[in-house]
């Protein structure tokens, strides 16, 4: 330091043994200084380090969270789509059922010379048909949009894992 050079100066001028003591005794003064101010910033950077190292566990752990959700979503999204198919196929079975009972007794009524019954009959065999395709059209559709609203929510939380995975390759 420019002062301790003019001390070491001024002492010289007068004693040159208490100068060389005092040059030590400087140099051992700035050499703590130094290492005192090193030590801190080695504290500093172990202390940053620390935070950065459990913000990421922080998010890591987040991350795992949501993906346990979505996980735990699609199961339920998919056990409500085998219900609903389960159920689908029984009231098919049950209208096929109630058809063929339909349909014998439709040809118990046509041996009857009952021609009327017969296009009653055609006209409500018909409109079931029409009603049921409809109910299944309306399925597929609700179907295909809640698949679409989850795939969105995967690919929005497969977005956020891959730009905290480019965070933690740029740090």
């Amino acid at each position: 330091m420019p002062s301790d050079v003019l001390r070491i100066r001024q002492e010289m001028k007068s004693n040159i043994k208490r100068a060389g003591q005092l040059l030590v005794m400087l140099e051992n003064q700035n050499r703590d200084a130094a290492q005192k101010i090193k030590d801190a910033d080695n504290d500093n950077l172990i202390k940053t380090q620390q935070a950065s190292n459990q913000q990421a566990s922080q998010n890591k752990l987040q991350e795992m969270e949501a993906e346990l959700g979505m996980k735990k979503e699609l199961l339920a999204f998919e056990a409500q789509l085998k219900s609903g198919l389960s159920k689908q196929e029984h009231i098919q079975i049950m209208e096929e059922i109630a058809g063929k009972n339909i349909g014998i007794e439709n040809q118990a009524r046509i041996s009857n010379g009952g021609k009327v019954d017969v296009q009653s009959i055609s006209t409500h065999g018909k409109l079931l048909e029409t009603k049921d395709n409809n109910e299944t059209k309306l399925e597929k559709e609700r179907l295909v949009h809640e698949s679409k609203v989850r795939h969105t929510s995967f690919q929005y939380v497969l977005d956020k894992q891959q730009e905290n995975l480019s965070e933690k390759e740029i740090e």
